[in-house]
């Protein structure tokens, strides 16, 4: 019985050492991430979350997109996606939002030859600045639908914006 209790022992030191690197870890990046808010990051295409988007379809299928698909496969993303930095309230957790650059992120996927994207990190502290981004980002692109347009507008006056 006491060889058992010290192979169970022995485990969960090698388990708890585990989730303290893995914490230590998401320490460091998390750091490493405040650092660079308001600069420009490289930031794996998987950490990003892409599912707040301003747009409420991208076609994957058009000639546009196709061309984008294309142009990052040989040049590389060419403008800084922006992604806001959000850190849980014990700062023990964070989640990267894309807030303008969806389109290059989906393209950048699907041309399957880079793994990481340009990136300024922001931080918003009043409700709604991440759509007033996105939005500014988007009106000065072209193909935004005007009911994509309505729906931003709508969700900044539901945020307080006048």
């Amino acid at each position: 019985m006491n060889n058992l209790s010290n192979a169970v022992a022995k485990t969960m030191n090698f388990v708890f050492a585990d989730i303290e690197e893995a914490t230590n870890e998401k320490k460091k990046r998390l750091t490493s991430l405040k650092a660079h808010i308001g600069k420009i990051a490289t930031i794996p295409l998987d950490e990003i979350e892409t599912n707040e988007n301003i747009r409420q379809a991208i076609d994957t299928n058009s000639e546009g997109f196709l061309r984008l698909v294309e142009s990052i496969k040989r040049y590389g993303i060419l403008e800084n996606v922006v992604a806001e930095l959000r850190i849980n309230s014990k700062e023990t957790d964070y989640k990267l939002v894309c807030i303008a650059g969806h389109r290059r992120i989906l393209a950048a996927k699907a041309a399957q030859t880079i793994t990481k994207v340009p990136c300024l990190l922001q931080a918003f502290s009043q409700k709604g600045d991440h759509v007033g981004a996105a939005l500014a980002e988007n009106l000065n692109r072209e193909d935004l639908h005007c009911l994509d347009v309505a729906d931003g507008y709508k969700e900044l006056i539901q945020s307080g914006w006048t």
